[in-house]
């Protein structure tokens, strides 16, 4: 009897509790397809559904889709500070409806994020935008890539229009990119060259030599551009020839000395020397003082190479600026009001700089005297460089 009486005991708890799980979960709308929202005494309801749950049909329709979610911004909107929607909402239910219905942009990691629209808040990143200024990136860039041996092979094909017209390609560069790379790489400021660290990458040096060679300048060319490239092959040509004949104490010590007369630089179907590039063309073509302090002739008394590449865009200002860097220096010239001790270079090329004081007044610190007494430096030939 009692074992009897101890199952029946079990089956009716069982049945009991059974009972008030299935009320609770009622109560709570678990098994429910919508979540309704009380607020306050107006009893206001706003119902939630959730496409692919509960109503398949509603994910198909676009329509539908785009009122459901009006109409629950609408109410998320309106109940978003009300302290019994806060209260009551279930939290996930809270979170997603007030965010959709405040949230337009924030800031992740001091960037600003913009919403899109979706079911889902979501965020997308602002792209800057760039001016066509920004973007201007001259033509040209070399197609280089490496065979086996470590030597470059190229495969480029060149575009001569003027640098000016391609300001809206930024893919594109210069012919003057591999020169503007081993200049940052092996120059100092202070215009010392490493020759060494250069002559470990010749290949790239006569890479860009045969891109020269390959590409003269243009009739259509602008002033700046074609001027730009002619002080690079100035420099870029002096300084292969010094790598060339590493070890050198002095650029003098080759050729006989006269290293600028030799004629062995192959720019399109003319040959030239050092001195037809700088007197020949550079000078009486363009009858600018300022090239004297561009070229630079691998000497500790020749004014600093630049360690970047000269260009379209940046010649003109670059030229003030290595004028101003050379003349105002005390290493090369020493000025005051009475007295000028300058650069050999001044005495050389003096009709390139027609009234002296005046030339120097314009680019040095000092007020120097039209009766100024002026004398020049002893020029050291001795290597700028390793």
């Amino acid at each position: 009897m009692r074992p009897f009486l101890n199952v029946f005991l079990i089956v009716l708890i069982a049945a009991f509790l059974s009972s008030c799980d299935n009320g609770n979960k009622e109560a709570v709308g678990e098994n429910s397809t919508s979540v309704n929202v009380e607020v306050g005494a107006a009893a206001d309801s706003m119902t939630i559904i959730r496409p692919g749950e509960s109503d398949p049909e509603s994910q198909r329709n676009p329509d539908i889709m785009a009122e459901a979610k009006k109409a629950a911004l609408e109410k998320a909107n309106a109940n978003a500070n009300n302290s019994n929607f806060r209260d009551i909402a279930p939290k996930s239910v809270k979170k997603t409806l007030v965010e959709e219905a405040t949230s337009t942009s924030r800031k992740v990691d001091g960037q600003d994020f913009k919403r899109v629209e979706g079911a889902k808040v979501k965020y997308t990143k602002k792209t800057k935008q760039y001016t066509p200024e920004q973007l201007a990136v001259p033509l040209v860039s070399p197609d280089l890539s490496r065979t086996k041996d470590g030597k470059v092979a190229s495969t480029t094909t060149f575009d001569t229009k003027s640098d000016a017209t391609q300001a809206t390609t930024p893919s594109k560069k210069t012919i003057h990119d591999l020169w503007d790379d081993l200049l940052k790489r092996n120059v100092l400021s202070n215009g010392t060259v490493n020759y060494t660290a250069i002559k470990a990458r010749k290949t790239v040096l006569n890479e860009y030599l045969k891109i020269l060679s390959e590409n003269p300048p243009q009739a259509n060319w602008s002033r700046a551009k074609t001027m730009a490239f002619w002080i690079n092959a100035y420099n870029a040509f002096t300084i292969k020839l010094i790598v060339d004949n590493m070890p050198v104490k002095s650029i003098k010590d080759l050729e006989g000395g006269k290293p600028w007369d030799k004629k062995w630089i192959k720019i399109g179907n003319k040959t030239y020397s050092l001195n037809i590039i700088e007197n020949d063309i550079l000078r009486p073509k363009y009858k600018d003082a300022r090239i004297h302090f561009a070229v630079n002739c691998a000497a500790k008394s020749c004014p600093p190479i630049w360690n970047r590449a000269w260009t379209e865009a940046n010649l003109d200002h670059q030229l003030e600026e290595r004028t101003k860097i050379f003349i105002d220096n005390n290493k090369f010239n020493q000025v005051s009001e009475t007295k000028a001790k300058i650069s050999k270079i001044f005495e050389w090329y003096a009709s390139d700089f027609g009234n002296l004081i005046t030339y120097l007044n314009k680019y040095t610190t000092e007020n120097i005297a039209t009766n100024a007494t002026v004398t020049y430096k002893e020029y050291d030939w001795s290597l700028n460089g390793n």
